[in-house]
């Protein structure tokens, strides 16, 4: 009896720290102007939720997915993409006691569509002066993509697909705990003999992404079912939109209708898309569906 009490205690704890998490959000959506170009700008922020406790971030690796229409492909390659933390802002990226905590940002062209942003720990856990990922979230770093047509939707979404393809596997398992050594005391990262903890199946909201000026369509309630979807999306809530439009990951547009609540796509490949209602008030909200 004893020793079955003990198992399901385990269990029970264990299922505890599964839940346990972060989360990666958006924030502060705008579009700028440098006096020539356009810019899409938003803060990159990240939180712990379900109870997990307190930590000093390590090394991450982030996916954003774009509509290449209105950024052209491969933003990388072509200069469109810069992940900046001001001096004296208060970004994770720009912690440091004597000496910064990270170093080595390595940006690459994931897809024509797709973005990969990865960060590197210089500095031991033990030079932290102390935990800065928090259940406040907290900006980690500023994002910006020049646009080629400032007048299509961004589309900027975290890719947290692991399983569908065109997602990335793994994808959400990026993120460790900083390695140490973990004594106080300035000291370089050794993450082979001292290693962080892995944080797996990072939570991605993406809904802070659209820009202020396209939010009014999400307070009138509107979703997308079923998702994942084998022949037609419908919408429900608020009133009939004025457009449904389905994009593929890469931006191309596949299907666009008019003055409906619902769309077909059985014609479709199996994969992720993106599906964009139209208010008739010019808003407008992106989905991401999942077509299998």
């Amino acid at each position: 009896m004893k020793s079955t009490i003990t198992f399901l205690t385990l269990c029970f704890f264990a299922l505890i720290t599964q839940a346990q998490n972060i989360e990666f959000t958006f924030a502060n959506a705008e579009i700028t102007n440098d006096g020539t170009d356009d810019y899409y700008e938003v803060d990159i922020l990240v939180a712990t939720v379900d109870n997990l406790a307190d930590f000093k971030m390590g090394v991450g690796l982030l996916y954003i997915n774009y509509n290449n229409a209105a950024f052209g492909e491969n933003i990388k390659n072509n200069g469109h993409v810069i992940f900046s933390y001001p001096d004296g802002e208060d970004y994770i990226r720009n912690d440091k006691n004597v000496i910064g905590y990270y170093s080595g940002d390595v940006i690459n062209d994931n897809t024509v569509s797709r973005v990969a942003y990865a960060f590197d720990q210089s500095a031991s856990a033990g030079t932290f002066l102390a935990n800065n990922v928090t259940a406040t979230p907290r900006k980690l770093v500023h994002l910006a993509i020049k646009f080629i047509d400032s007048s299509l939707d961004p589309m900027i979404a975290f890719e947290d697909n692991e399983t569908q393809p065109p997602g990335v596997d793994q994808g959400r398992d990026q993120f460790y705990t900083a390695c140490g050594p973990f004594t106080d005391g300035i000291a370089v990262a050794d993450c082979t003999n001292y290693p962080g903890t892995q944080l797996q199946d990072a939570n991605f909201t993406s809904t802070d992404a659209v820009l202020s000026a396209n939010k009014d369509l999400a307070l009138n309630g509107f979703s997308v079912h079923p998702n994942p979807v084998k022949n037609r999306v419908y919408v429900s809530g608020g009133t009939v939109p004025k457009r449904i439009e389905v994009f593929g990951i890469d931006g191309r547009k596949l299907l666009d209708e008019s003055d409906v609540d619902n769309v077909e796509v059985d014609q479709l490949n199996n994969g992720l898309y993106l599906v964009k209602l139209s208010a008739p008030n010019g808003s407008s909200q992106v989905f991401k569906v999942v077509k299998e």
